[in-house]
């Protein structure tokens, strides 16, 4: 979830400096609205991808629990700067891991 999260943020870095602010999400820490936002930036194509019909499900099947949601508002109001730290982190981590 972190590192989603973290990739998410560094995305949106990336289309604000490429000058397409229209695909640029900044999460209000409202959940159900922020699903909405979410849901009509969505192309219907993708939609279908999700496997969910319609708003009203993903909001009843993502409304259960909070924990995930409020760490991924926690990180993206963290400075992109820690992400970069994290992300380097974790590909040593897994580089080291991996005996290389």
């Amino acid at each position: 979830l972190v590192a989603d999260a973290m990739l998410f943020k560094v995305t949106n870095a990336l289309f604000e400096m490429a000058g397409m602010p229209d695909l640029v999400f900044k999460p209000t820490g409202n959940l159900e609205e922020d699903l909405s936002r979410m849901w009509e930036m969505l192309p219907p194509g993708s939609r279908k991808d999700l496997g969910v019909r319609d708003l009203d499900l993903l909001k009843r099947l993502l409304m259960k629990t909070r924990e995930p949601y409020d760490l991924f508002v926690r990180i993206q109001k963290t400075p992109l700067e820690w992400c970069s730290v994290y992300i380097t982190k974790l590909f040593l981590e897994i580089e080291r891991g991996m005996g290389r």
